[in-house]
């Protein structure tokens, strides 16, 4: 029965695939790989089921137990289609890769599509008379879908296959759906659907599905290239650590980069030779044509960000997670990183490793959700002005000036004074507002009449949100506010878009629609209030702003809390992502107010209402399968309550990503450790 389970729980906890020895095939790989993911079936279905087990062995039991029961209902099924192949039994043998191959001779294909030409006087068809269309399409890029297994498993499985296919065409022949072609390949064997569309073949122990002819990544495996995906940079990395990460994938950003600037320069050219054919109308030639203004401007921005944030030196970006589960701990991690081949710009320099370092805003509530992230703005917006071309650098310079002119400070005497760091603080609150609906009245007789609105009170949990952005020099930037409020509200047409109000001594600005009107209050969207307290800049809605100067003068106000020995433990961090433990029990609390349930029976009750999506999964002809299967899968859905609540109660302290950077290399991580 353990081998039935296998099946799918392979897809329920395909994220934690423990370790695998899939280099065979990343040595096969040649390196300019666009993509390569790669799971060990056999490996993470044991993750799965000690996962299961750390949260609850009974549910895990049940869960195991009815899987089981769902395999033996697709086996026969399977079996009434006479389809046996072997490796339905061996699912633990198996290993899936995903591979995305850049195409050596990309594939152009031209399409033709004849529609019936419409008589504009009578707005009827044409008889007989049709409009031909033809459009090409070009694909660059082959994916392919590699499952690893035994040989004898995959030579097996292509025959069971191919018998199959076989017996549906001769119960069919008009379709198009059932049978197969075979493609003269060298070493293995390869079908094609009828139409071409898909193949499906067998090299060794590898089984292959592309949508075409994979013939690239054939010959790749028969012989593989000097160079080799094995030798990545980050492969090599994530594959070599003590605890190799259980799933692994691999971007190869270097000829993504260069096939989007030579799409951007393709229609750049197709755009000229559109504007040189179309004929001059009478003596004064036309103005630039659209086409090439807009292609032009789209390549310009493109370089001037390939300059400036050095995106031909980004080489790889990878992604690793390990679960190690154990009857009392279960710890798992998660690593993104992005390798760099130094010397790399300025602005790219300072957007991973620029800015201020981070602090705890003191002022702030203590179990609210937190990101927080460090940027040398100051710098990145330097470089990429003189990163601008000519003409775009005049224009720039013309805005700067009228800025300057009518506000006293342009765009770059602002950013000269943010230090760099921003936090952004998000909380849910209960508050009460105001919500507008209609009911139906009834009349006289008592029956339904006209419709009417009535606004109600309502409380409930909306999002509260919270930004700050350090500065340079608090006093600098409050006197340049000041200068700037105190000149736009004195200026023609910018009089009724700012104002200056004080609240507890405390100067708040405002700016947006309609703020110089008494009684008018920032809502957060349209308008806005700012306030400097200490030395951050904070920004929101009129209720929030006041809440935070509150709270800035309350007595515990220079208590950083928790949030402060996170910041001590990741001093180089770039970035830094919290969530307290207290922010989820709170939300739980909250939910459970709202409803009066909990939130795994919330959970339930949705899974419940669209269960029907699910057993479409499971949909059989056969009566007696269909119920089986139906029964078998709301009976695992029964168990997520509990699993939920035992993840609950075993949910860390505090869950804590961070990303930091060094030389060629960025790295973002999230590493926790739960306990029973």
């Amino acid at each position: 029965m353990r081998k039935q389970a296998h099946a799918f729980l392979a897809i329920a906890v395909l994220i934690f695939a423990p370790a695998s020895v899939a280099a065979e095939l990343a040595e096969k790989l040649p390196a300019n790989t666009v993509v390569y993911a790669r799971a060990d079936v056999g490996a993470l279905l044991s993750q799965g089921e000690k996962y299961l087990k750390f949260l609850d062995e009974e549910s895990a039991r049940k869960i195991v137990f009815q899987v089981g029961e769902l395999q033996e209902c697709l086996k026969e099924l399977a079996a009434q289609n006479q389809f046996r192949p072997r490796i339905l039994e061996e699912l633990h043998r198996i290993k899936i890769h995903f591979v995305l191959m850049a195409l050596k001779e990309p594939i152009v294909e031209t399409h033709k599509r004849r529609s019936p030409k419409w008589d504009p006087q009578t707005h009827r068809i044409i008889p007989g008379e049709f409009r031909a269309r033809t459009w090409t399409t070009r694909k660059d890029f082959m994916p392919s879908l590699i499952i690893e297994t035994e040989p004898d498993l995959a030579a097996d499985f292509m025959t069971e296959f191919k018998a199959l296919q076989a017996r549906k065409k001769e119960k069919h022949p008009e379709s198009d759906r059932w049978g197969y072609k075979e493609v003269e390949v060298e070493q293995g064997e390869l079908i094609s659907s009828m139409d071409n569309i898909e193949a499906l073949g067998r090299l060794g122990r590898y089984l292959i599905y592309s949508p075409g002819n994979p013939k690239d990544l054939w010959a790749a495996l028969m012989a593989p290239a000097a160079e080799r995906l094995a030798e990545n940079q980050l492969y090599k990395r994530f594959t070599t650590q003590a605890n190799p990460p259980q799933v692994l994938a691999l971007v190869n950003i270097e000829p993504l980069v260069g096939k989007y600037e030579k799409s951007l320069r393709e229609a750049l050219e197709r755009a000229r030779k559109k504007a040189a054919s179309e004929e001059t109308v009478g003596p004064v030639a036309p103005p630039p044509n659209w086409r090439v203004r807009m292609a032009e401007g789209q390549l310009n921005q493109f370089l001037t960000l390939k300059k400036v944030f050095s995106l031909d030196k980004i080489k790889t970006a990878a992604g690793g997670g390990f679960l190690d589960a154990k009857p009392d701990t279960l710890r798992q991690s998660i690593t993104l990183a992005l390798s760099l081949e130094e010397p790399i710009s300025p602005g790219l320099q300072m957007l991973l490793d620029g800015g201020r370092g981070l602090e705890a805003p003191a002022m702030v509530k203590k179990d609210a959700v937190c990101a927080m992230m460090r940027v040398g703005i100051r710098g990145v917006f330097a470089n990429i002005i003189s990163s601008l071309p000519d003409s775009e650098a005049q224009g720039f310079a013309m805005m700067m000036a009228v800025m300057k002119q009518q506000c006293g400070y342009d765009a770059a005497d602002i950013i000269d004074q943010l230090a760099g760091d921003g936090y952004v603080f998000l909380d849910v609150v209960r508050k009460e507002r105001t919500v507008r609906r209609w009911v139906r009245k009834k009349n006289a007789e008592g029956k339904p009449g006209r419709l009417e609105q009535v606004t109600e009170k309502v409380t409930s949990p909306v999002p509260e949100v919270l930004v700050l952005v350090g500065l340079r020099d608090r006093e600098a930037f409050t006197q340049m506010l000041s200068n700037l409020f105190t000149k736009l509200s004195t200026s023609p047409g910018m009089s009724d878009f700012v104002k200056k109000r004080t609240y507890q001594q405390t100067d708040v600005y405002l700016v947006g629609p309609g703020v110089a009107k008494e009684g008018t209050n920032p809502d957060g969207l349209t308008s806005f209030a700012g306030v400097v307290l200490g030395r951050h800049l904070s920004f929101g809605n009129w209720k929030d702003i006041t809440k935070l100067i509150r709270m800035s003068k309350a007595p515990a106000a220079g208590e950083a809390g928790e949030l402060a020995s996170v910041v001590e433990q990741h001093k180089g961090a770039n970035f830094i992502f919290f969530v307290p433990k207290a922010f989820g029990t709170r939300m739980q609390k909250m939910a459970k107010e709202e409803t009066g349930k909990e939130p795994a029976e919330l959970i339930l009750e949705q899974i419940e209402d669209e269960l029907h999506l699910p057993l479409r999964l499971f949909r059989f002809e056969d009566e007696a399968l269909q119920k089986r299967s139906s029964a078998a899968l709301k009976k695992i859905v029964e168990e997520f309550p509990t699993l939920q609540k035992k993840a609950q109660e075993a949910a860390p302290d505090r869950f804590v990503a961070h990303g930091e950077y060094t030389r060629g290399l960025y790295q973002f991580e999230f590493e926790t450790e739960a306990r029973k």
